[in-house]
């Protein structure tokens, strides 16, 4: 009986320090390359050549030259920032408050606001002009502005139009037509090529939208790839992600509509579409067939992590949420699922076989003692008789 009992221990303690040394081992599955941690979130990013600028509570500005040790090397705050965007040597937050924030970052290490430009809203350059959409729940603020920006310190106001979008959440130019996201219509195509006299060309509209649909807007190989908000009170979190065919700016037509949940973010690059959800973490389409995406890959760093912005530069992904930045290999990419079995459950299942493993232990040799205990108090009784 003891034998049996000291075998039990023994075997569940063997089994306990087995699973504690394969949780300690390195295991060199994670696709992570570099990451700045913390608790709370970064809303979005935008990634230069060797810096990356993430929207939290202001702009923290990082150095990831070296991406496997990433650095915060400087942090302007009391922005509030809503939307980021880089263009050239500029970074553009618009506020909370609605101003939109120019900041110079041509030198990283000093960089320093040139001009906060009040309900400016958001905002695309090109060349010498300042293309700005006035923010989205201020009356009167209907407005598609046009500004000399040769001289970034000084903007001088060039035309106006008061047809602007309300609601607008996200601008890109290609070419000579502006796209807009967002507002009664879910995207608002225009032609810039008088500057004296921007014209809608097209909307793309669709029932059930709400008043603050679009989120985050992609142009590739002439496909608008759109994520936005639904207008039903129960599903207000939820989201669909479009992809409209503008190869014809003056006619725009879906191609698809998928219901993602909760997709905010996407990026493109090659064949591939990047999506980040708050609560699914890092999904990947293969959009090489664009007629029909297929769900290629999924990545979840932890639990308790949360993936907003994410951009593709130089074969690593960098992704913006808690923790503030994580940049990982592009390189494995479709075989995250498995990185993520290997690099999070994997261990977890070690962890869990020492401690259930230990708490046996424990248990036997109390059982063992308390059996011992027992057997000697009967021998006593019985000698005594």
């Amino acid at each position: 009986m003891h034998l049996h009992i000291s075998k039990r221990i023994l075997i569940t303690t063997i089994i306990s320090i087995f699973g504690i040394i394969l949780f300690s081992l390195p295991i060199n599955y994670s696709p992570i390359i570099g990451c700045i941690p913390a608790s709370s979130q970064v809303q979005d990013l935008e990634v230069g050549e060797d810096f990356t600028y993430l929207a939290f509570k202001g702009l923290l500005i990082v150095d990831t030259s070296d991406p496997s040790h990433p650095q915060i090397i400087g942090n302007i705050s009391n922005i509030n920032p809503q939307w980021i965007s880089l263009q050239d040597k500029f970074i553009f937050l618009e506020g909370g408050d609605h101003d939109l924030t120019i900041i110079d970052v041509s030198n990283p290490y000093n960089a320093s606001i040139i001009e906060v430009l009040e309900d400016g809203g958001i905002a695309v350059s090109q060349g010498n002009f300042l293309y700005s959409i006035r923010s989205a729940d201020l009356i009167g603020s209907r407005r598609f502005c046009v500004y000399n920006f040769s001289n970034p310190e000084h903007l001088t106001l060039i035309s106006e139009r008061s047809w602007a979008n309300r609601g607008a959440r996200d601008f890109k130019i290609k070419g000579d037509y502006g796209y807009i996201i967002g507002g009664e219509d879910l995207m608002t195509i225009v032609n810039l090529s008088d500057i004296l006299d921007v014209k809608i060309v097209s909307r793309y509209y669709e029932t059930n939208i709400s008043s603050y649909s679009g989120q985050n807007l992609q142009i590739h190989n002439n496909i608008a790839y759109i994520t936005n908000y639904r207008s039903i009170p129960s599903e207000l979190r939820r989201h669909d992600l479009y992809a409209i065919n503008v190869s014809d700016p003056t006619s725009p037509e879906l191609m698809w509509k998928i219901d993602s949940e909760d997709i905010v973010n996407i990026w493109v690059e090659s064949n591939f579409l990047y999506c980040t959800s708050p609560t699914m973490g890092l999904i990947v389409y293969d959009i090489s067939n664009p007629y029909d995406p297929i769900l290629f890959d999924r990545y979840t760093y932890h639990t308790y992590s949360v993936f907003n912005g994410v951009e593709v530069h130089k074969n690593k992904i960098y992704i913006a949420g808690a923790p503030h930045l994580l940049i990982l290999d592009n390189t494995v990419l479709g075989q995250f699922s498995r990185i993520s079995f290997q690099s999070i459950i994997l261990p977890s299942l070690f962890l869990f076989m020492f401690v259930s493993c230990g708490i046996l232990s424990i248990i036997f040799l109390i059982y063992d003692l308390y059996s011992s205990k027992r057997m000697k108090r009967t021998q006593f009784i019985i000698d005594f008789y």
